[in-house]
C-alpha cells in the first residue's frame, strides 16, 4: 500500500523537505528509533550501519531511513539529536556517525501516520522502489539485491 506522508523537523544527509518520493527508484528501509531507546542505539543502529557497509556496491539500488521519533519533543534539529548521542557515537558505534540519511520528527506525527506502536519500540518498514509499503526487513532486501546482482550479470 502507498505510505503515509512524513513530518520531519531537521534531517541530516537528505534536505529538509525530503519527501518519500525523492527515493521512488530505490529500496528504502524506514527505521524508527528513539534517542533513548538503548536496543536500538546498541543493537538495530549498529546493525543498520553493518549492512550499509557491507552493500555498499549496491547503495544506488536503496537507501537506509533512520528516523529519530523524539517523543518527549526536547530535540528541536539534529545538532541537538548529535550532541546528545555523543557517547553512544563514542562508546557504541566506533566513533563514527550514523552513515546513512538521519530524519528527526519532534512532533510523534510520522509515527502515527504509519500506525505504529509502542514507546520505543523499534520498527523497520520496507518500501518497494514503486514507492509501496511491503512487508520485509533487512534480510528481505538482502535478498531482493541479491537477486538483482544475478540478473544484472
Amino acid at each position: 500500500k502507498q505510505p503515509p506522508p512524513w513530518h520531519l523537523t531537521d534531517a541530516r544527509g537528505v534536505p529538509r523537505d525530503a519527501k518519500l518520493s525523492d527515493f521512488k527508484g530505490k529500496w528504502a528501509v524506514l527505521y524508527f528509533w528513539g534517542p533513548n531507546c538503548s536496543p536500538c542505539l546498541g543493537k538495530e543502529l549498529p546493525k543498520l550501519m553493518a549492512f550499509y557497509e557491507a552493500h555498499k556496491a549496491q547503495r544506488d539500488q536503496f537507501e537506509i531511513l533512520a528516523f529519530c521519533c523524539d517523543f518527549s519533543e526536547t530535540l528541536p534539529d539534529i545538532a541537538a539529536l548529535e550532541r546528545q548521542l555523543m557517547h553512544v557515537k563514542k562508546a557504541v558505534w566506533g566513533g563514527t556517525d550514523l552513515p546513512f540519511p538521519v530524519l528527526l520528527d519532534n512532533t510523534f506525527q510520522t509515527y502515527e501516520r504509519f500506525g505504529l506502536e509502542g514507546y520505543g519500540v523499534s520498527n523497520t518498514l520496507l518500501i518497494d522502489p514503486e514507492g509501496k509499503l511491503v512487508e520485509g526487513d533487512l534480510k528481505a532486501l538482502e535478498k531482493k539485491l541479491d537477486h538483482l546482482d544475478k540478473n544484472s550479470r
